[in-house]
């Protein structure tokens, strides 16, 4: 029995697909379809700036944070409260 080559990482066009890779070269699923079947290079991986990454973080605690308030004081619920209020919802 021949061994087959496997990669550690799913080909690029399972990758793409989001489908599950066999792992040979070249895989079932791109054997399957006659599509060219190539490993997925290690510069398709993104890479995030740190800045980018806090500000994620900082947006994310915010919106964390806005959930553990009651709901009457949340921000953005101004016309919220006011229909509650009033029973209306004319703000002139």
């Amino acid at each position: 029995m021949a061994t087959q080559n496997k990669t550690p990482t799913a080909c690029a066009t399972c990758r793409s697909k989001k489908v599950k890779c066999s792992g040979t070269i070249p895989c079932d699923y791109c054997e399957d379809r006659r599509l060219e079947c190539r490993p997925a290079s290690k510069t398709q991986r993104r890479f995030y700036s740190v800045e980018y990454v806090e500000e994620l973080e900082r947006r994310l605690e915010t919106c964390e944070n806005a959930r553990q308030l009651p709901a009457s004081i949340r921000p953005g619920n101004a016309v919220q409260n006011f229909v509650y209020r009033t029973g209306s919802t004319d703000t002139d």
